[in-house]
């Protein structure tokens, strides 16, 4: 099931010596989306630390279909793709509000990872439940 993870405006300190959103900016939306999608699920900030886990970027894979400018205003749609035992894949697309043109494709991978030890770690056991049922998948 695909959710709008991110809505906002592009900022000129986003943007290159040419005017157009610098590509740094573009991976920093990518984590927040993911973020924002996982969050109700049981991995926001404070839910991961009280488990001792977070999600660290592992692999990602960009389309660009579009450019941006400041000014521009975007809505992200997210959807898990995949859940493994220690992995998750998102999908994100990204689009201009203003004429619903198709400006970004993402794939992301993450991986769950214990904050101490610094190594991949299964998810916790209720942050699988609510991505699965997220999914439309039983547990």
């Amino acid at each position: 099931m695909e959710t709008e993870t991110l809505r906002f405006m592009v900022q000129a300190w986003e943007c290159d010596h040419l005017g157009h959103v610098n590509v740094r900016s573009y991976m920093g939306w990518l984590a927040d989306a993911a973020f924002v999608l996982v969050g109700p699920l049981g991995m926001g900030a404070r839910e991961a630390a009280r488990n001792g886990v977070s999600m660290v970027a592992a692999h990602a894979e960009l389309d660009f279909a579009g450019e941006l400018n400041g000014g521009d205003v975007v809505v992200a749609r997210s959807r898990i793709e995949e859940l493994g035992e220690r992995k998750i894949v998102f999908r994100h697309r990204f689009e201009r509000l203003e004429d619903g043109r198709a400006i970004l494709a993402g794939k992301l991978m993450t991986v769950c990872m214990d904050l101490k030890t610094r190594r991949a770690v299964p998810w916790p056991p209720a942050f699988v439940v609510a991505a699965r049922a997220q999914m439309g998948q039983a547990a």
